[in-house]
């Protein structure tokens, strides 16, 4: 996550349902619905899953007859009995759970409000807390240990209260993911004993979805045969909804106000919006389609379920009465030995070398004695310049660098996952990368679809969010073309989805339909069977640590026993097969009977493993994990918070071995291919600057007038709200600024206001750049942006990039990088690249990476391409520039990695931005924190990237991936589950594959191309 939510003093169930009512909402999915369309079978494959599981609509009702063996209305009944409840309310809801036609929205809703947001007694699950303290005690004096976000002694609620607030004090208010981490750090909720939330939270949603879908809606005429669900479908009633509603969400916004202090921040903000019409209705739009979102997502989840289920039940049964049972028998071979699990795991702020060092113990090598050296210099630098120091404290960092860090419970998953030599155990990964990369800008909103999904930036079947941030200048209102500007920490978060769809971009459950699947707080979900919402972890996950992994480890745990019970009733089911297929004459009573009596048990059989496959554990789990990133930009990404074996990636190392483990309980270890992605690092930040203070200011007091428009926070700060029906019109603004995580800083500017306005200006039309007013008035007058950049930012800019010709996409780049002392060309046809500088190399390409040691023929390996790749390169010929698989082999050397080839495809996409800034290291744009990324400093290309299980197959024990993009790790999960080798980057696949890299079985036995939505 690139921001953090407001600081407040409520209560975790007030701070939720504020977070829903004002909707802080970061990394929705907004599931759009498209039916499966079922692919042909494949000639001489006996089982494969379409042959089982055939178009399910998930927009169809599911009669009631068909879903009451699966929910238990009573059970349902029974909780509502319970919630704290307006009669009125009560009496609707009731009435709705007793229909008799279909099966509305509201059972899987309280199906999902009973399991997520309410306490659910002793947790079998045990959290990473509870964990540690029985590893570590207090008398372990590991410098760095006790930090914000851990103490031995838990506080007071009153204790955490009070150190939040002198914090506040101490650094402007401007912190709050840090201060609310310090209040998690009690343990508070640990001494509590349950998991979850509150009856009264689940009072106030079911509250909401009366006030939604109930109140004023006859029943007969609400609940149709067919699901409104669709994107266009919530569209259209978003406005007729909201002006219905807005008295009530006035009314739950000023009960929220009343329970908190007259002069509380969040306060203050609220009573901004309960004074404000506009801002009313915008919170009451955005309420209302995320609530839309989140009760058709469920509900699609919950018709999946079932429609599995029944359509398994019904093919065994038919196998079963077919002679000689059909392929009832090869099925059954197939699920207990054969079946393929893939686990793709994504992870926010991921550095590969740091995890890496930390898990070796390297602290001798290059990269821990580089990043410590840094830290020092970084601080010295700000001292020296009298400066205010933004807080990090790196005790466990500097003690590493020293003596380093021994220890069997430090990192032990990690620890496993380096270990390469003579390693044995038939779980160890054998293709991790030594350098996992993250795409230009370095930033989640970007880089998070791409790591989930495998799919490009631009181009066939295209995310099409370029950054965390941009104008799209085609978009029209009312027919007129205004533009429209987005921003992904705020309410438009909502659009994701939506965005990413219309793009053409399928997550891996798209491609994969058949598959049975779970979703563990991951967006891009849709077609995911089941779930855990990504919205809740985010809105808890922060102060109630280890919700989501809790929730969802939970109901794998359950999974894997289901698991292991399958593995019994399939081997009961085959022992019968003699007894079945028995051929015996009509007077042998005994053998007839003998059949009869195996036939009733058979059918037994397959009821039970019908039921129980859809609960088992899933062929395809994606989870997502955002602590990591989340924490270190109030942090540092060097800080004991982060790396101190009380830290959020000990946290998450415990974790992910908690999730093999699962898996090799319930004896599928074997068969699983595990594959982790981080989106980007992140960098340390010593310094602020803002560039519009620098740039827009400066030419503002020299005369120069212009009309300016900021679409987004500074790093640190809260998030912005956007009318989704009628948003601000980009028209008539010289300039959009745009900035993110404190690197990427993007300008758009504007040719002129009439036919060219939705064009993006080149560079030399940035160099005789007129504002409005000058064009106006009919002056002659200009400026040359370009120029004026790089000496206002001066040592501050690490360079900027801008087009200097039209028609920059998938196919073809001609961009210029401008910065301190250097200018570089950049120009690419297809796969072929070309790089020029003058001056200064602003990539370094010729500078070995400070990081990283490399033996003689590495070095020798880097000068070669370098003298292949620049020197040799003929401007005029591109069959004489090196491949984008050169280029990056080059970069590898350096501490640039893939900046070449990274910035070529920069602006694939118009929506990319006119001028986009990067800091140099240690520095950070329109930032209030000390950890940045979106920036082009190693440690935030650098992200890990990795692959391992018994799948791989690697040539050699100690075999290395070299430089692996994220994109890729998600189509090795997809090569393997569907085995088809991905052979070109067609079909919305953006990335190299990496099945010949690893050699991973790819024979096509499982699925095929055609299994697919289209």
């Amino acid at each position: 996550m690139d921001t953090g939510s407001k600081r407040s003093g409520l209560t975790h169930v007030r701070k939720v349902v504020m977070l829903l009512l004002v909707v802080f909402i970061a990394y929705l999915a907004a599931p759009l619905f498209v039916d499966i369309v079922p692919a042909p079978l494949v000639d001489n494959v006996r089982i494969v899953n379409h042959d089982i599981y055939q178009a399910i609509d998930r927009t169809r009702r599911i009669p009631v007859e068909v879903a009451l063996p699966h929910v238990a209305r009573a059970g349902m009944t029974q909780f509502v009995k319970l919630l704290p409840l307006d009669e009125a309310v009560r009496t609707r809801v009731q009435s709705r759970l007793a229909g008799r036609d279909f099966v509305d929205e509201l059972v899987p809703f309280l199906l999902m409000v009973k399991d997520m947001y309410v306490a659910s007694g002793e947790l079998e699950v045990q959290k990473f807390d509870e964990h540690f303290r029985a590893q570590y005690t207090a008398a372990d004096n590991t410098p760095g240990i006790e930090h914000s976000m851990f103490s031995w002694r838990p506080q007071t609620d009153q204790e955490a209260e009070q150190q939040a607030e002198q914090q506040a004090e101490q650094q402007g208010e401007q912190q709050p993911e840090q201060q609310q981490a310090e209040q998690s750090s009690t343990g508070s909720e640990q001494a509590e004993g349950g998991f979850g939330l509150s009856l009264d939270l689940a009072a106030e949603l079911v509250t909401l979805y009366d006030a939604l879908y109930l109140v004023g809606n006859d029943q007969a005429e609400s609940v149709l045969g067919r699901l409104a669900c669709t994107a266009d479908e919530i569209s259209e009633r978003l406005a007729s909804t909201a002006q219905r509603v807005q008295p009530a969400v006035r009314s739950l916004l000023q009960q929220v106000r009343g329970s908190m202090p007259a002069d509380a921040e969040m306060g203050t903000s609220l009573d901004a919006i309960l004074t404000d019409d506009v801002r009313l209705e915008t919170i009451t739009l955005s309420l209302v389609h995320f609530m839309d979102l989140m009760v058709c997502k469920h509900y699609q989840m919950f018709a999946s379920f079932i429609s599995r289920e029944l359509q398994l039940g019904q093919w065994l049964h038919n196998e079963l009465d077919q002679p000689g049972g059909g392929e009832l028998w090869s099925y059954l071979d197939y699920a207990q030995h054969q079946r393929k699990y893939g686990v793709m795991i994504a992870v926010d702020g991921l550095q590969g070398h740091l995890i890496e060092a930390l898990a070796s113990n390297d602290y001798e090598g290059p990269f821990i004695q580089a990043i410590d050296q840094e830290q020092q210099a970084g601080m010295a630098r700000v001292d020296e310049a009298n400066q205010e120091r933004l807080a990090q404290q790196t005790e466990f960092l500097e003690m590493f660098a020293r003596e380093g860090y021994s220890d069997p419970n430090y990192l032990p998953f990690f620890s496993d996952l380096y270990d390469y030599a003579g390693a044995t155990d038939p779980f160890h990964p054998q293709a991790v990368a030594q350098s996992g990369i993250s795409t230009t800008p370095t930033i989640s909103v970007r880089n998070l679809p791409i790591i989930k999904t495998g799919a490009p930036v631009a181009g066939t079947g295209a995310t099409g969010v370029p950054n965390f941030h941009f104008v799209d200048r085609t978009f029209e209102l009312d027919g007129e073309q205004q533009g429209r500007a987005y921003y992904f920490f705020g309410n438009d978060a909502l659009q994701l989805t939506s965005l990413t769809q219309a793009a053409g971009m399928q997550s891996l459950f798209q491609r994969l339909p058949t598959r049975s699947s779970y979703s563990c707080t991951a967006q891009y979900d849709e077609y995911a069977n089941a779930g855990i919402d990504p919205f809740l972890n985010l809105a808890l996950g922060e102060a109630v640590r280890d919700f989501g992994e809790v929730l969802c480890f939970q109901e794998l745990s359950q999974r894997a026993d289901n698991e292991l019970r399958l593995a019994e009733l399939r081997a009961e089911l085959m022992a019968l097969r003699t007894r079945l297929g028995a051929d015996a004459p009509w007077y042998n009573w005994y053998q007839l009977w003998n059949r009869d009596t195996a036939l009733t048990r058979a059918r037994q059989l397959v009821d039970e493993i019908a039921s129980l496959q859809a609960r088992a554990m899933p062929e395809l789990l994606l989870y997502y994990n955002p602590w990591p990133d989340h924490f270190a930009h109030f942090t540092g990404p060097f800080a004991d918070e982060i790396l101190s074996p009380s830290g959020e990636l000990a946290r998450l190392d415990y974790w992910l071995g908690q999730l093999t483990q699962l898996y090799q309980r319930a004896g599928l270890g074997d068969r699983v291919l595990y594959g982790m992605a981080g989106d980007h690092g992140l960098s340390p930040v010593f310094e602020l600057v803002s560039p519009q203070a620098r740039v827009l200011d400066y030419l503002a007091e020299q005369g120069v007038p212009m009309n300016i428009i900021k679409i987004s926070s500074d790093e640190g700060e809260g998030p912005k709200l956007t009318h989704v029906l009628r948003p601000p019109s980009m028209r008539g603004y010289d300039v959009v600024i745009a900035s993110t995580a404190g690197g990427n800083l993007m300008f758009d500017f504007f040719v002129n206001q009439t036919d060219q306005w939705d064009q993006q200006p080149i560079e030399s039309e940035l160099r005789t750049w007129q504002p409005i007013a000058w064009q106006d008035a009919g002056s002659e007058r200009s400026i040359d942006l370009i120029d004026t950049m790089v000496e206002r930012l001066g040592d501050s800019l690490e360079y900027l990039v801008v087009r200097t010709a039209r028609g920059n996409d998938v196919e073809r780049a001609d961009i210029a990088l401008y910065g301190p002392g250097g200018q570089g060309m950049i120009t690419r046809r297809g796969q072929r690249v070309m790089y020029t500088f003058t001056g200064r190399d602003l990539l370094g390409l010729k500078r070995p990476s400070r990081y990283d040691e490399f033996a003689a023929e590495g070095d020798a390996r880097h000068q070669a391409l370098y003298q292949r790749c620049v020197t040799e390169a003929e401007p005029g010929n591109p069959s004489s520039w090196c491949d984008e698989s050169q280029w990056r082999a080059l970069a590898s050397y350096t501490d640039k990695p893939d900046s070449v080839v990274q910035l070529a495809h920069l602006y694939d996409s118009d929506r990319a931005g006119t001028i986009n800034l990067f800091p140099a290291e240690g520095i950070a744009y329109n930032s209030i924190v000390p950890g940045r990324h979106a920036g082009e400093s190693f440690h935030e290309k650098d992200a890990f990237a990795g692959l391992w299980g018994v799948p791989v197959v690697p040539d050699t024990p100690d075999r290395r991936l070299g430089s692996v993009l994220g994109g890729s790790i998600p189509m090795s999960i997809y090569e393997y589950l569907s085995g088809r080798e991905i052979t070109a980057q067609d079909e919305g696949w953006g990335y190299p594959s990496l099945s010949q890299a690893i050699n991973l079985a790819v024979d096509g036995a499982e699925e095929m191309t055609t299994e697919r939505t289209e």
